[in-house]
């Protein structure tokens, strides 16, 4: 598995980070979903969510070991 950090930009100038596991970068994209609820916790035990309808700008990047 390949790992992403997915960068959630928000209505508000709110910014989210999450990492994320896939196969492929087409598999991270699924992490984005404008119609959907997201909520998650981190490794940190932080707890988001928030409607993907407040998502403004969502950027992926592959983490490199």
């Amino acid at each position: 598995m390949r790992k992403f950090e997915i960068t959630y930009h928000l209505v508000g100038n709110i910014t989210v980070e999450r990492i994320v596991e896939a196969e492929t970068f087409k598999k991270a994209k699924e992490y984005i979903q404008v119609n959907t609820y997201h909520s998650f916790s981190d490794d940190n035990k932080v707890y988001y969510e928030f409607d993907g309808r407040n998502i403004v700008l969502a950027t992926i990047q592959e983490l490199k070991a």
